[in-house]
């Protein structure tokens, strides 16, 4: 039962989880954050509903749909399932949770083991901007601040003037009961600036994007792209941020008139976001915030050293959804969760790309005797319609070229392209040397008028005016494994295959074999099958994504 492999794990009952957020002024909440979440019970239930109550007389009804809730949660399968539901999970452990986004309020039942722990990370992070935060705690932990720990959290209970409110039984209906005390702390921290200092704190960001420059720059020599990219984001964030509230600071001393109380009265200088401007401190730097993130995604996703080995579907698909990224902060922890979701489902789109670029060689365009010539038929397993590739490809490319009949290769033909050279890296597992991408080879090609014998990574192609594309592969190796993997992914070759030695297969199988490729050749599949028969499952399919799995 998954209360009994989670100990820690108690439901927040309905009327408790309401009796505590009831403390709360929803009216100054436009963010949530529920750590330790569980079921999401806190934020996406009782939160939600009390936020909507609180404005249900507002005029403007699209603010409704303006409360922004995040979560996190350390079990997997309760990730899991809050994910199922719709939720939003930004992270795992929070006690390592790091973020410059501002909560407004942050809905709180920790593990009772260590929940001070849990309540003194969530005031570390509302301390910088201000906010609410609402908890419940082991009531021991209150009553008996006997470590470092909740003697610290004792300090900030009076620091803050918060309240605590004891209660006996709450859990003992709930849907896993118990007898403790809990205790609910409801602290108010108010924004605490400093005063204005924002021509030192620019003259030292100038300082720091110096050196952070120079460390990018080694980052990027010593293969170490993804954490030069997330302190760049780090320090751009803090920057941001700092302008903002010192602009906050000022702006009211820039009134269009000496009326101050006017309603009329609006700051000379106006602070904007991508042409988006609000008087309200935290919707405007959640909003950069945002906007950071969502230019930090993006240029991951366009960068080579991200997406060198992703096909252009898988690219198109992860910018189709960069508007979702931008609500999760750009660190290790969900570059690492985005690389299992890449691996999870890079299997699957390798062998879609290899089938259907098998079947843009071989068959679509057979009905041209000069097409045909790329492929030598034999009677398959399942089929009669079965090909093997010679090292010599010719296919119809009508893009190469503009309308001044000018070499000028456009999307398209670069797009396919680097889908060829991306599968055979994929058939090569890392044994040729790089070379310059698709897209540079072309470029340079196009500036001296090359349209013949231009040398790509894998093959050589020639471009003609009459709308067709010669390529001539270089390693006839490779061109094996993409007739092996395609052969048996089809059916064309026996199941058996690679399996079963060529004397013991029955004549049937021996006679499929020999139209494919000759008991000799086979026979050096079976001696090298790890060379021969690929498997596009392994986790190192992407092996400049290696970040730690510890890396929170």
């Amino acid at each position: 039962m998954f209360f009994e492999s989670n100990k820690e794990f108690y439901p927040t009952p309905a009327l408790l989880a309401e009796k505590m957020l009831a403390k709360c002024d929803m009216k100054r909440v436009a963010s949530i954050l529920e750590p330790s979440a569980g079921k999401g019970d806190l934020a996406y239930e009782t939160a939600r509903k009390l936020f909507e109550s609180r404005h249900s007389s507002r005029f403007d009804y699209d603010y409704l749909d303006k409360l922004d809730i995040d979560t996190i949660e350390v079990s997997p399968e309760l990730r899991r399932n809050l994910i199922g539901a719709g939720y939003r999970v930004v992270f795992d452990d929070f006690l390592n949770f790091k973020s410059f986004k501002k909560y407004d309020l942050i809905a709180m039942n920790p593990p009772f083991s260590n929940g001070e722990l849990h309540l003194l990370k969530a005031i570390s992070l509302v301390e910088r901007y201000g906010g609410q935060i609402c908890c419940i705690l082991n009531a021991e932990t209150i009553r008996n601040p006997y470590s470092h720990s909740r003697e610290k959290l004792a300090q900030a209970i009076e620091k803050y003037s918060a309240t605590v409110e004891f209660i006996e039984n709450a859990f003992v209906d709930a849907e896993r009961q118990t007898g403790v005390e809990v205790a609910i702390i409801y602290f108010d921290i108010p924004d605490n600036r400093s005063d204005c200092n924002i021509f030192d704190e620019l003259q030292e960001a100038v300082k720091i994007r110096e050196e952070l420059n120079e460390e990018t720059q080694v980052s990027a020599e010593t293969n170490d792209f993804i954490h030069g990219i997330v302190k760049q984001f780090e320090f751009e964030c803090e920057a941001g941020v700092k302008l903002i509230r010192e602009f906050m600071d000022i702006s009211p001393r820039f009134l269009t008139s000496f009326k101050e109380h006017s309603y009329y009265n609006k700051p000379i200088l106006n602070l904007e976001i991508n042409s988006h401007y609000s008087k309200y401190d935290s919707d405007m730097l959640n909003a950069y915030l945002k906007t950071v993130r969502k230019k930090y995604w993006e240029a991951l996703f366009a960068s080579d050293e991200f997406t060198k080995l992703m096909t252009s579907s898988m690219q198109d698909d992860y910018m189709s959804r960069i508007s979702s990224f931008a609500n999760y902060d750009f660190n290790l922890y969900n570059i690492y969760t985005l690389k299992q979701d890449i691996l999870g489902g890079m299997s699957k789109e390798i062998e879609n790309t290899i089938m259907e670029l098998f079947e843009t060689f071989a068959y679509k365009h057979s009905y041209s005797p000069e097409f045909n010539n790329c492929i030598h038929y034999y009677d398959g397993w399942s089929t009669n319609r079965c090909g093997v590739l010679g090292q010599k490809v010719i296919i119809p490319m009508y893009d190469a070229w503009n309308y001044r009949r000018e070499f000028d290769p456009n999307y398209y033909v670069r797009k396919q392209l680097s889908d060829i050279e991306k599968v055979f890296n994929y058939l090569d597992g890392g044994e040729t040397p790089e070379t310059l991408s698709v897209d540079k080879v072309l470029d340079h090609a196009k500036a001296i008028n090359q349209n013949t014998k231009i040398h790509f990574k894998y093959f050589t192609a020639t471009f003609y005016k009459k709308g067709t594309l010669h390529l001539l592969f270089h390693d006839p190796k490779l061109i094996k494994r993409f007739n092996i993997f395609a052969g048996r992914k089809s059916g064309a070759l026996p199941p058996c295959y690679g399996k079963k030695p060529y004397n013991s297969m029955t004549e049937n199988e021996q006679k499929i074999i020999n139209a494919f490729e000759g008991e000799k050749e086979y026979k050096k599949v079976l001696a090298d099958k790890m060379n021969y028969l690929l498997d596009f499952t392994s986790d190192d399919v992407l092996p400049m994504l290696s970040v730690s799995e510890n890396c929170a």
